[in-house]
C-alpha cells in the first residue's frame, strides 16, 4: 500500500508534511494484516487502509480533526471491526 493510493480513499490524511507519518502507519498496518489471514486481495487492502486510518485518527496530529468519537473509537475502527468479523467468518468457511 502506498501513500497515494491511501490518500485517494482517505484525503483527510493527505497533508504533504504528514506523508512520512502516514507511510509509517501503513507499514504497521501491513504487518498487522497478514496475507495468511486476510488473503492477498481487496479485503486485505481495505483492512490495511482502515487500520492505518484508525491509528492516524487517534494520533496527536489528528486531534484537531476530531475524528475520535466520544466512546474512544473512530468510524474507521468501527468499519475495521466489521471487516475483521467478515474475514474471520470467511476463513472458517474455507
Amino acid at each position: 500500500m502506498d501513500y497515494g493510493t491511501f490518500t485517494e480513499q482517505f484525503p483527510e490524511f493527505a497533508a504533504s508534511e504528514l506523508q512520512a507519518v502516514v507511510e509509517a502507519h501503513l507499514a504497521d498496518a501491513e504487518f498487522a494484516c497478514p496475507v495468511s489471514v486476510w488473503g492477498a486481495g481487496a479485503l486485505r487492502d481495505l483492512g490495511v487502509k482502515l487500520r492505518a486510518a484508525d491509528e492516524l485518527a487517534k494520533s496527536p496530529f489528528a486531534r484537531p480533526m476530531k475524528l475520535v468519537l466520544q466512546n474512544g473509537k473512530t468510524a474507521y475502527g468501527v468499519r475495521l471491526e466489521q471487516l475483521k468479523r467478515r474475514v474471520a467468518l470467511t476463513s472458517r468457511v474455507l
